[in-house]
C-alpha cells in the first residue's frame, strides 16, 4: 500500500489508500441508494452501474439519479487524487451491494480495473485473482488495480455489509453515437 499523498502510475497488483474520510462519505453514499437486482448470473446481490454499458441495441450512457450522481463524483475525485489519470482510463463504474461473485472473467474491460472494497462486514468477503500463484486481496477501502479479464472471484462474508466498486474502461466506449 502507498500514501494517498502520491499520484501512483497504475500497474497490476498495485494497492492505494484512499483517505478514511473518503471512504467514509462514498459508504454513506452508498447506502442513500436505491439498488437493482444484479442481473448478471454469477453475481448475487443488488448493483448499479454507471456510465458506459452495452445492451442489444448497442453501447449507451446510463442515466442516474441525483444521489447516484453525487456517489459518482465522490468516487470519480477520489480515484483522480490518488492515481496518475494518464496511466487509467475508466469509462463505467460498477457499485454492489452484499454481492459475492462466482469464478468469472470480465469480458467488457479494456485494460485494468480498480476495485475498492468498502463495508462493516467482519469476515471473508475477499477478491480472489486465478493466476499462478493465486493472488488474495482483502482490504478496505484501498483502490487495487487488477486485469478484470483474468478469471477472479470474491469469497463470502460474515456480519453486516460488504460494498465493492469496480472502475474499469468499457471496451464499446468508442463506438457511442449522438443517438
Amino acid at each position: 500500500s502507498v500514501s494517498h499523498s502520491q499520484k501512483l502510475k497504475t500497474t497490476n497488483g498495485l494497492s492505494v489508500e484512499v483517505p478514511r474520510i473518503v471512504s467514509t462519505e462514498i459508504t454513506r453514499q452508498i447506502q442513500t441508494i436505491t439498488w437493482q437486482k444484479q442481473a448478471r448470473e454469477h453475481v448475487s446481490g443488488s448493483r448499479l452501474c454507471v456510465g458506459v454499458s452495452r445492451n442489444p441495441a448497442g453501447p449507451y450512457v446510463t442515466r442516474i439519479t441525483l444521489p447516484q450522481q453525487d456517489l459518482m463524483k465522490t468516487i470519480n475525485c477520489a480515484l483522480r487524487n490518488v492515481v496518475d489519470v494518464s496511466t487509467f482510463c475508466w469509462s463505467s463504474i460498477q457499485v454492489n451491494s452484499n454481492s459475492v461473485s462466482k469464478e468469472h472473467a470480465d469480458s467488457n474491460n479494456l485494460g485494468l480495473s480498480a476495485i475498492m472494497i468498502l463495508g462493516n462486514f467482519t469476515k471473508g468477503g475477499e477478491l480472489i485473482l486465478k493466476t499462478e500463484p493465486e493472488t488474495v486481496y482483502e482490504k478496505k477501502n484501498e483502490f487495487f488495480f487488477f486485469d478484470g479479464t483474468t478469471r477472479h472471484l470474491s469469497n463470502p462474508y460474515e456480519g453486516g455489509n460488504r460494498y465493492s466498486i469496480v472502475v474499469f474502461y468499457h471496451k464499446d466506449t468508442m463506438r457511442l453515437t449522438d443517438r
